[in-house]
């Protein structure tokens, strides 16, 4: 069972001091209400589903060079888009220096799956032009029965991008897109608070397949509202 997430528009940026950069600023769409209201309001349905017990997992944090970035390319996914953004976009994102990539390992020391974190500007149209958290990538070793090791990945990414949220990094919304074939997936993060942003699914342009946007507010927005 895997948890896919994948690269669409990448969005670069570099930080110098407090200031983040747009590295191709050609890019402007308009903010619009209707985005806003989903994050606002009383709990959906979704926020009082009863989350599985995560597996405890030991995270680590490693780099695009090492012996652990090299293995898990060589994990035989079904889905060859995996492969292709482990080989070239996750690098990309990694060498701007706001992509943080974990591997996951079991309590036999087994790595079950890794799972990446990204400060970008992919969804900046959702997120008031600012940069934000994106997971690009998430997967569990297809090589093995996954226990709930989706949920324990999904919930580490999260408690990160809040602690990044929280030190004003960036924009409060945590985004991710998934495949709308990947039903399991979004089960997933429809019950860890995720919610849907594209009332339409978008067409991936390379890999012919409708994907759907989804964000999970990390943080509290600043008293002058004008954060969705």
């Amino acid at each position: 069972m895997r948890f896919d997430v994948g690269f669409r528009n990448f969005r670069p940026f570099r930080r110098i001091g407090d200031r983040a950069i747009l590295a191709n600023n050609d890019f402007s769409v308009s903010f619009g209400s209707e985005i806003k209201s989903k994050f606002h309001g009383p709990p959906s349905e979704n926020d009082w589903m009863p989350a599985r017990t995560p597996i405890p997992l030991k995270p680590l944090r490693i780099g695009t060079s090492g012996s652990e970035f090299d293995e898990i390319l060589t994990w035989p996914f079904d889905d060859g888009f995996v492969a292709r953004l482990l080989s070239s976009d996750i690098p990309q994102r990694a060498l701007l220096g706001n992509c943080r990539i974990w591997v996951y390992h079991d309590s036999d020391g087994v790595c079950v799956g890794f799972g990446i974190l990204d400060i970008c500007l992919d969804y900046q149209q959702y997120a008031n032009d600012e940069p934000h958290l994106y997971i690009p990538l998430l997967a569990i070793n297809p090589t093995i029965e996954s226990l709930g090791y989706g949920t324990s990945i999904l919930k580490h990414l999260i408690e990160e991008a809040t602690v990044s949220a929280g030190r004003s990094l960036c924009h409060d919304l945590l985004f991710l897109d998934v495949y709308l074939s990947s039903e399991k997936a979004i089960k997933l993060y429809d019950a860890q608070g995720f919610v849907r942003l594209t009332p339409e699914p978008i067409e991936d342009p390379i890999e012919g397949k409708p994907f759907i946007v989804m964000a999970k507010r990390v943080g509290i927005a600043n008293e002058s509202g004008d954060k969705p």
